[in-house]
């Protein structure tokens, strides 16, 4: 066989190395990808969560001030349906 057939073995074999080494990094890459992915979609999750709370609280604000204006004007006008219709 002599040293070109170990030299050809070790060749085929180093290629067989570095492609089990190629695999395993696409393999170690592709969790790190998905779990940035993961922590990116719980950050959007925990964003849309604090948005959603904070238009409930407004809303809930303009409905107050709502309320204190249609109270305001029952007094200012003495409960007439419209301002503009007095004798």
């Amino acid at each position: 066989m002599g040293w070109r057939g170990y030299a050809a073995a070790f060749a085929v074999g180093m290629l067989i190395a570095g492609g089990a080494a190629w695999k395993a990094q696409s393999w170690r890459y592709g969790a790190e990808i998905a779990e940035m992915k993961f922590d990116q979609a719980a950050r959007v999750a925990d964003s849309q969560r604090q948005a959603r709370e904070i238009l409930e609280r407004r809303v809930a604000e303009v409905g107050q001030i709502n309320e204190q204006n249609a109270k305001a004007e029952w007094a200012a006008y003495g409960g007439m349906r419209n301002a503009q219709v007095q004798d």
